[in-house]
């Protein structure tokens, strides 16, 4: 249900970044609840999942680069 109510209000393309959150997701909640160690090769794709996120949504980046100038 909230997967389809983020497809109405941000379209299907913002919708289908979050497949891209998961494994993200599953790192942090790994290294926080479990003690699982959390990694430099874990970082640096963790920073290369968001950065590809960003980039991939000009509206996002434009938001972010911005920034109220």
């Amino acid at each position: 249900m909230l997967y389809n109510l983020l497809i109405q209000e941000e379209g299907a393309l913002f919708a289908s970044f979050s497949n891209y959150i998961v494994p993200v997701i599953g790192v942090i909640l790994g290294y926080f609840i479990l003690n699982e160690p959390l990694l430099l090769q874990h970082k640096i794709g963790i920073f290369i999942i968001l950065l590809a996120v960003l980039f991939s949504n000009k509206d996002i980046f434009r938001k972010w680069a911005i920034k109220d100038h």
